[in-house]
Formats: C-alpha cells, structure tokens, sequence
C-alpha cells in the first residue's frame, strides 16, 4: 500500500490495507476529500495478477460511476440559465421522438430506456449511430409515468443535449469544464496518450468466496433488463479492455479516471463554496425524486437529479443524503455536504459474489464515517 493518510483516518488505511490480506483485490485505490483537502489518498496492488504495480496515476475504467460526471454536466448548464429541467428535451434535440423534460432524462423516467434499432457491431462507439437510435425510439411509456434504468440511453439524453447546447461533445466538456479546474486525471474518451497507464478490468480474485448463483448482470435473454444492456456488450461494443473502446466517448461507461479525480470532483460539490456550480444547485442535485421499484432492474432505488442515493436493502455506510453514483463490479463515488466530503473508491476487480455483498467499497465508507464520528 502506498499514499497519504491522515491520523485521523488511519481506520480507513486500516481497512484498505485488509481487503487485500483477505484477497479481495488485485489493484484499488481510494480518495477522500475533506473541506477541500485530501485527507486520504491511497493506492495499492497491481494493475493485472502479477502484473505491474498500481501507481498514483494509474488509470481504470468506473463503469456506471461514469454517470455522476455526465449528470454533473447537464447541472453546469443548468447553473448557467442555459437549460432548463422543466423544459422538453425536444427544446434542444427536436429530433428526438420520445417527449420527456429534461428532468426526466436525469431521472431515469423518460420512458426509453431501450434501444430497438438494429446496431451493427461496434456501434457503441459510433455517437451519430446510438444517437440517431435514440432519437427514433419509440417510448415504453409516458415520460414520468415510472422510472427504470436507462442504463445506455441515459449517456446520449444527457450527452447530446449537451453537444446541442454547447456545441462541444460530452468528453471534451468533460475535460474542459469539469476536469481541467481540479484535476486532468478525468476522461470520457481517454487519449491514445494515456492508454498506457489504464489498468485493465481483471476477474474477480479466488477470495470473493463461491460464485454467485444469480449474477447481477445473469438476466434474462428477452427481459427489459437484457435489452436495455445488449449495447454495451460485444459485438454492439468492442472489447472492453480496448484501446478503441478505451478512446471512445460513452457517457454511461466509460468514464477514465484516478481515484483522486473523481474525489476532486465530489469533494467540489460538497464543498461549503463549490466552483463547478453554485451551492444552491448542489442543493437540488441532492434531493430525491424518485423512489421505489426500477421498472427495468426490479430492485429498489432512490434517485436524484441524475444521482443514486443509498438504496434501502445497501448496507454501503453512505447516510441517506448522500448523493453519487456507483459502478458495476463494486466502483463508489459520491459527495456528502452535510459532512463536507467527497469520496472515490476505484479497483480493477470486479466482484464474484452475490450482488449487494461486495465489501470493499462499503468497509472503506464505514471506517470513514467511524473517524468523522
């Protein structure tokens, strides 16, 4: 294990340092910010069995965490008077066939959370493609008659409404707005440049225990679920451990990033004077919207304007106000503002047990809280 750690929350170095003595972990890093202040910043492992050390800078891929920084920058624009979350998105995408408000597609209730399009292979990495797929989709229901996880169509909501407002795609706002005033270690659609210090997703190590008999992606082949997720899976997306799906800009996925970027990020938010956006705006991207049963998952949830709150059957240490967004395979990243903290927990392992018990992300949240307390 390398990095800092404050005294105060040897706890949580303590608990970092164990979930690789108990196997659960090939590489991981973890970061915390306090006032603006990072107050742990550790690393540790490597970035494949037997492979290279994990660094300060070395890069991994945060799956569905990606979402916080997508939603995150419809809320700039919001900040800036420049969208409004009563308006209809066909406002600023009139192609669109669907007819939810803005604050519909940050709620996973625009009523498309499915691509029916045929997608040829690769075009997950073809924004025109999915975009214009999205645009004709007839919905499954009225916008804001129920929510579920618009899993792949949330990216390209947010992210052309974004491309039409401010002319710049959602990675280039990403790096230029977002990343460029606290750290540069944040990308949707990395450069060739970087791809070298990007640690690759491995299996899940031996000590996750026995397998899961109900993977959280094992759904099945004709659900909602399983049409919401086939984009994102090979052959409509190339591998995921590539250069190409590496450089690509998926707004739902692949989000690039250290540890320390994206506790940057939401230690902004939390901040008692935030830069990316006011504090007021913050304030909104906090509250609750929707609660209940996700019409495509199945599961309960709660939801923001674009963010998870701790879900009511999670035991992951988060407080209930709380707000980010997680990652499949166990990646963590949210702001507390009530606490002034701004947390990010990266791994390239996924988890080989049973959904909902992965233990790495929550012991570390745990420990942090023990120390505030």
């Amino acid at each position: 294990m390398d990095g800092t750690c404050d005294r105060r929350y040897a706890a949580v170095a303590d608990v970092f340092e164990a979930n690789f003595a108990a196997g659960l972990e090939v590489g991981a890093a973890c970061a915390i910010v306090l006032d603006g202040r990072f107050v742990v910043d550790l690393w540790g492992g490597s970035t494949a069995p037997a492979g290279a050390a994990w660094h300060h800078d070395t890069l991994v891929e945060i799956r569905s965490a990606t979402k916080g920084v997508t939603a995150l920058c419809a809320h700039m624009l919001v900040d800036r008077g420049l969208v409004d979350l009563d308006a209809p998105v066909r406002r600023y995408w009139p192609e669109l066939r669907a007819d939810p408000l803005v604050r519909h597609a940050l709620t996973h209730e625009a009523g498309i959370p499915v691509i029916d399009a045929p997608l040829g292979p690769n075009a997950l990495i073809d924004w025109d493609a999915i975009a214009s797929a999205v645009a004709v989709q007839e919905p499954l229901w009225d916008p804001g008659e129920r929510h579920g996880y618009h899993g792949v169509t949330f990216g390209w909501l947010i992210g052309e409404l974004v491309r039409r407002v401010d002319g710049r795609s959602i990675g280039r706002f990403v790096r230029d707005e977002v990343a460029a005033p606290l750290d540069p270690d944040f990308f949707i659609g990395t450069p060739s440049s970087e791809h070298h210090r990007i640690a690759p997703m491995v299996a899940p190590p031996v000590g996750h225990g026995a397998p899961s008999t109900r993977p959280i992606l094992a759904v099945e082949p004709d659900s909602l679920a399983a049409r919401m997720y086939a984009p994102v899976f090979p052959p409509v997306s190339p591998p995921w451990n590539s250069p190409e799906f590496w450089s690509a800009e998926i707004p739902v996925t692949n989000g690039i990033c250290t540890a320390r970027a994206l506790a940057a990020i939401y230690g902004d938010l939390a901040s008692d004077r935030p830069t990316l956006v006011r504090a007021d705006t913050v304030e909104r991207m906090g509250v609750q919207q929707v609660a209940g049963t996700d019409a495509v998952l199945g599961i309960d949830v709660r939801r923001t304007l674009g963010f998870e709150l701790a879900a009511p059957w999670a035991d992951d240490g988060r407080p209930p106000h709380a707000f980010g967004h997680p990652g499949a395979g166990g990646f963590l990243g949210f702001a507390d503002p009530e606490a002034r903290v701004g947390f990010a927990y990266v791994k390239n392992a996924g988890w080989g047990g049973e959904p909902g018990r992965d233990p790495r992300a929550a012991s570390l949240v745990k420990a942090l809280y023990a120390s505030l307390a």
